[in-house]
């Protein structure tokens, strides 16, 4: 079991009272997994990553935060939205397997505004 995985059952973060909807976030993350995303942070004082799900240039999604718990605040202040990285610099760059696996997650959260943001600078920038 991961050490992400790990930490996941035993740290309590608050937990989601509403939801409004999905917020997708282009990160070019150069391909590293979900784990070694959560090694880089941790080297950083961070105690788990900032969000739900990650998606990597072949479709696969990885899971992050678990889906019942907020996303970071400096993420998603109103703790409303599951925040997902897509591992690509823009939504221009998207791999057609990436946007089939953000378009399912669309509708598996169905009914929900989608946002989409890009990091720069080392901040959200939303559209």
């Amino acid at each position: 079991m991961s050490l992400l995985k790990t930490l996941n059952k035993n740290l309590q973060l608050p937990k989601r009272k509403e939801w409004r909807g999905m917020l997708v976030v282009f990160a070019d993350t150069k391909g590293h997994s979900m784990d070694d995303l959560f090694k880089d942070l941790r080297r950083k004082g961070h105690l788990t990553v900032p969000m739900h799900f990650l998606v990597h240039e072949d479709g696969l999604i990885e899971e992050g935060r678990k889906f019942s718990e907020v996303a970071h605040p400096d993420v998603d202040p109103t703790g409303t939205l599951w925040v997902g990285y897509v591992d690509a610099p823009s939504e221009n760059q998207m791999s057609e397997a990436q946007k089939q696996a953000v378009n399912q997650l669309s509708i598996s959260f169905s009914g929900g505004v989608v946002e989409v943001a890009t990091i720069a600078n080392g901040r959200i920038v939303r559209y």
